[in-house]
Protein backbone atom coordinates (compact mmCIF):
# COMPACT_ATOMS: atom_id res chain seq x y z
CA UNK A 1 0.00 0.00 0.00
CA UNK A 2 1.16 3.52 -0.98
CA UNK A 3 1.15 6.78 0.91
CA UNK A 4 1.15 10.22 -0.07
CA UNK A 5 5.44 10.45 0.86
CA UNK A 6 5.60 7.52 -1.37
CA UNK A 7 3.35 8.73 -4.42
CA UNK A 8 4.66 12.27 -3.83
CA UNK A 9 7.75 11.13 -4.24
CA UNK A 10 7.22 8.75 -7.28
CA UNK A 11 5.57 11.68 -9.12
CA UNK A 12 8.02 14.38 -8.45
CA UNK A 13 5.21 16.74 -7.20
CA UNK A 14 6.37 19.84 -5.47
CA UNK A 15 6.59 20.57 -1.59
CA UNK A 16 3.76 23.49 -2.25
CA UNK A 17 1.45 21.24 -4.30
CA UNK A 18 1.90 18.51 -2.07
CA UNK A 19 0.87 20.88 1.48
CA UNK A 20 -2.22 21.44 -0.85
CA UNK A 21 -3.43 18.18 -1.29
CA UNK A 22 -2.20 17.11 2.44
CA UNK A 23 -4.17 20.47 3.60
CA UNK A 24 -7.67 19.72 1.39
CA UNK A 25 -7.21 16.13 2.64
CA UNK A 26 -7.01 17.19 6.48
CA UNK A 27 -10.18 19.28 5.95
CA UNK A 28 -12.16 16.39 3.86
CA UNK A 29 -11.15 14.70 6.65
CA UNK A 30 -12.41 16.52 9.32
CA UNK A 31 -15.58 17.24 8.04
CA UNK A 32 -16.65 13.00 7.50
CA UNK A 33 -16.21 12.70 10.41
CA UNK A 34 -18.08 15.37 12.06
CA UNK A 35 -20.86 13.97 9.39
CA UNK A 36 -23.85 12.50 11.35
CA UNK A 37 -24.82 10.54 8.37
CA UNK A 38 -23.32 7.45 6.39
CA UNK A 39 -20.00 8.81 4.53
CA UNK A 40 -17.09 7.18 2.86
CA UNK A 41 -13.97 8.92 4.92
CA UNK A 42 -11.66 6.69 3.47
CA UNK A 43 -12.64 7.88 -0.46
CA UNK A 44 -12.93 11.70 0.70
CA UNK A 45 -9.68 11.33 2.12
CA UNK A 46 -7.85 9.64 -0.63
CA UNK A 47 -9.43 11.58 -3.29
CA UNK A 48 -8.33 15.13 -1.52
CA UNK A 49 -4.81 13.52 -1.25
CA UNK A 50 -4.42 13.24 -5.37
CA UNK A 51 -7.40 15.99 -6.73
CA UNK A 52 -4.49 17.93 -7.80
CA UNK A 53 -1.49 15.39 -8.64
CA UNK A 54 -0.80 16.75 -11.87
CA UNK A 55 -1.09 20.40 -11.36
CA UNK A 56 2.17 20.99 -12.23
CA UNK A 57 1.71 21.28 -15.72
CA UNK A 58 -0.52 24.47 -15.41
CA UNK A 59 2.13 26.43 -13.88
CA UNK A 60 3.82 29.47 -15.27
CA UNK A 61 7.36 29.56 -13.41
CA UNK A 62 7.58 33.25 -15.41
CA UNK A 63 5.32 34.17 -12.96
CA UNK A 64 3.75 36.58 -15.40
CA UNK A 65 -0.18 34.02 -14.74
CA UNK A 66 1.42 32.51 -10.92
CA UNK A 67 2.53 35.66 -9.36
CA UNK A 68 1.20 33.74 -6.10
CA UNK A 69 3.83 30.86 -7.25
CA UNK A 70 6.84 33.50 -7.07
CA UNK A 71 6.03 33.42 -3.32
CA UNK A 72 6.02 29.56 -2.92
CA UNK A 73 8.78 28.64 -5.53
CA UNK A 74 12.38 29.72 -4.42
CA UNK A 75 13.79 31.04 -7.47
CA UNK A 76 16.88 28.59 -7.11
CA UNK A 77 14.31 25.77 -7.63
CA UNK A 78 13.07 27.08 -10.68
CA UNK A 79 15.06 25.26 -13.16
CA UNK A 80 14.41 21.78 -11.81
CA UNK A 81 10.64 21.95 -11.38
CA UNK A 82 10.66 23.44 -15.16
CA UNK A 83 12.89 19.89 -15.91
CA UNK A 84 9.83 18.16 -13.78
CA UNK A 85 6.90 20.19 -15.58
CA UNK A 86 8.90 19.48 -19.21
CA UNK A 87 8.57 15.20 -18.65
CA UNK A 88 5.25 15.95 -16.73
CA UNK A 89 3.94 17.20 -19.87
CA UNK A 90 5.56 15.41 -22.24
CA UNK A 91 3.81 12.13 -20.53
CA UNK A 92 0.54 13.80 -19.48
CA UNK A 93 -0.03 17.00 -21.89
CA UNK A 94 -0.52 20.56 -20.83
CA UNK A 95 -3.94 20.08 -18.83
CA UNK A 96 -4.67 20.14 -15.28
CA UNK A 97 -7.16 17.73 -14.78
CA UNK A 98 -7.03 15.33 -17.50
CA UNK A 99 -3.09 14.94 -16.53
CA UNK A 100 -4.60 14.26 -12.98
CA UNK A 101 -7.15 12.03 -14.02
CA UNK A 102 -4.28 10.10 -16.18
CA UNK A 103 -2.17 9.64 -12.79
CA UNK A 104 -5.09 8.88 -10.46
CA UNK A 105 -5.60 5.92 -13.16
CA UNK A 106 -1.91 5.15 -13.26
CA UNK A 107 -2.52 4.41 -9.36
CA UNK A 108 -5.57 2.13 -9.56
CA UNK A 109 -7.67 4.62 -8.03
CA UNK A 110 -10.86 3.53 -9.55
CA UNK A 111 -13.85 4.96 -7.12
CA UNK A 112 -11.31 8.32 -6.52
CA UNK A 113 -11.26 8.55 -10.61
CA UNK A 114 -15.18 8.48 -10.48
CA UNK A 115 -15.80 11.13 -7.36
CA UNK A 116 -12.39 13.41 -9.02
CA UNK A 117 -14.56 13.76 -12.41
CA UNK A 118 -17.08 14.93 -9.99
CA UNK A 119 -15.18 18.04 -8.93
CA UNK A 120 -14.92 21.20 -10.66
CA UNK A 121 -16.68 24.94 -9.67
CA UNK A 122 -18.47 23.94 -13.51
CA UNK A 123 -19.69 20.47 -11.68
CA UNK A 124 -20.77 21.86 -8.65
CA UNK A 125 -24.45 22.77 -9.83
CA UNK A 126 -25.00 19.14 -11.03
CA UNK A 127 -23.42 17.30 -8.24
CA UNK A 128 -25.07 19.30 -5.57
CA UNK A 129 -28.36 18.37 -7.21
CA UNK A 130 -27.54 14.96 -7.59
CA UNK A 131 -26.07 14.80 -3.95
CA UNK A 132 -23.12 13.28 -3.94
CA UNK A 133 -22.09 13.55 -0.55
CA UNK A 134 -18.48 12.46 -0.37
CA UNK A 135 -17.31 14.24 -4.16
CA UNK A 136 -19.68 17.60 -2.05
CA UNK A 137 -17.15 16.75 0.39
CA UNK A 138 -14.11 16.73 -1.52
CA UNK A 139 -15.01 19.77 -3.78
CA UNK A 140 -15.96 21.53 0.07
CA UNK A 141 -12.51 20.70 1.09
CA UNK A 142 -10.79 22.00 -2.37
CA UNK A 143 -12.79 25.76 -1.62
CA UNK A 144 -11.54 25.95 1.75
CA UNK A 145 -7.66 25.88 1.27
CA UNK A 146 -5.96 28.93 -0.38
CA UNK A 147 -2.57 28.68 -1.54
CA UNK A 148 -0.86 29.55 2.18
CA UNK A 149 -3.83 28.11 3.93
CA UNK A 150 -7.31 27.69 5.20
CA UNK A 151 -10.01 30.15 4.41
CA UNK A 152 -13.74 31.11 5.27
CA UNK A 153 -15.68 29.62 2.34
CA UNK A 154 -16.70 33.62 0.91
CA UNK A 155 -13.05 35.07 1.28
CA UNK A 156 -11.34 31.53 -0.35
CA UNK A 157 -14.21 32.13 -3.32
CA UNK A 158 -13.78 35.63 -3.78
CA UNK A 159 -9.65 35.22 -4.05
CA UNK A 160 -10.42 32.24 -7.08
CA UNK A 161 -13.00 34.76 -8.86
CA UNK A 162 -10.31 37.85 -8.48
CA UNK A 163 -8.14 35.63 -9.74
CA UNK A 164 -9.13 33.82 -12.70
CA UNK A 165 -11.66 36.44 -14.17
CA UNK A 166 -9.65 37.35 -17.05
CA UNK A 167 -9.23 33.25 -17.91
CA UNK A 168 -13.43 33.27 -17.48
CA UNK A 169 -14.28 35.84 -19.92
CA UNK A 170 -11.28 34.20 -22.49
CA UNK A 171 -13.31 31.07 -21.69
CA UNK A 172 -16.71 32.11 -22.14
CA UNK A 173 -17.48 31.56 -18.11
CA UNK A 174 -18.60 35.15 -16.96
CA UNK A 175 -21.53 34.52 -16.37
CA UNK A 176 -21.60 30.77 -15.54
CA UNK A 177 -18.96 32.15 -12.54
CA UNK A 178 -21.70 34.50 -10.67
CA UNK A 179 -23.11 30.91 -9.67
CA UNK A 180 -20.00 29.47 -7.88
CA UNK A 181 -20.15 31.05 -4.67
CA UNK A 182 -24.01 30.67 -4.26
CA UNK A 183 -23.28 26.84 -5.07
CA UNK A 184 -20.79 26.88 -2.99
CA UNK A 185 -22.56 28.09 0.29
CA UNK A 186 -25.12 25.32 -0.41
CA UNK A 187 -22.68 22.88 -0.38
CA UNK A 188 -21.52 24.18 2.80
CA UNK A 189 -24.68 24.53 4.57
CA UNK A 190 -25.99 21.08 3.22
CA UNK A 191 -22.85 19.72 4.71
CA UNK A 192 -23.04 21.34 7.86
CA UNK A 193 -26.85 20.76 9.01
CA UNK A 194 -26.22 17.55 9.64
CA UNK A 195 -22.59 17.82 11.35
CA UNK A 196 -21.14 18.24 14.59
CA UNK A 197 -19.06 20.51 13.12
CA UNK A 198 -19.08 24.00 12.15
CA UNK A 199 -17.16 25.76 9.38
CA UNK A 200 -15.29 27.87 11.13
CA UNK A 201 -14.12 24.78 13.64
CA UNK A 202 -12.09 24.10 10.45
CA UNK A 203 -8.67 25.90 10.63
CA UNK A 204 -5.17 25.80 10.29
CA UNK A 205 -4.59 25.17 13.78
CA UNK A 206 -7.07 22.33 13.27
CA UNK A 207 -5.48 20.56 10.52
CA UNK A 208 -2.45 20.64 11.78
CA UNK A 209 -1.77 17.53 13.48
CA UNK A 210 -4.29 15.79 10.83
CA UNK A 211 -1.96 16.41 8.04
CA UNK A 212 1.05 14.74 10.03
CA UNK A 213 -0.93 11.92 10.02
CA UNK A 214 -1.97 11.56 6.75
CA UNK A 215 1.48 11.52 5.49
CA UNK A 216 1.08 7.64 5.91
CA UNK A 217 -2.22 7.47 4.87
CA UNK A 218 -2.79 4.19 2.75
CA UNK A 219 -3.72 5.42 -0.59
CA UNK A 220 -2.89 3.17 -3.65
Amino acid sequence: MRTPRDIYAEYHIPPWLQLHQLRVAAVGKMVCEGFKDSINGDLVVATCLVHDIGAIVKFDFTFKSHETLQNLCPPEDVPYWVNVQKDMRARYGEKEYPASDAIIGELGLERVKEFFNKMGFAKMQSTLAEDHIEALAAQYADMRVGPYGILPLRERLADILARYSATYVREGRSEESTTYLPTALLIEKRLFERSSLRPENITDASVAPIIEELWEYPVA
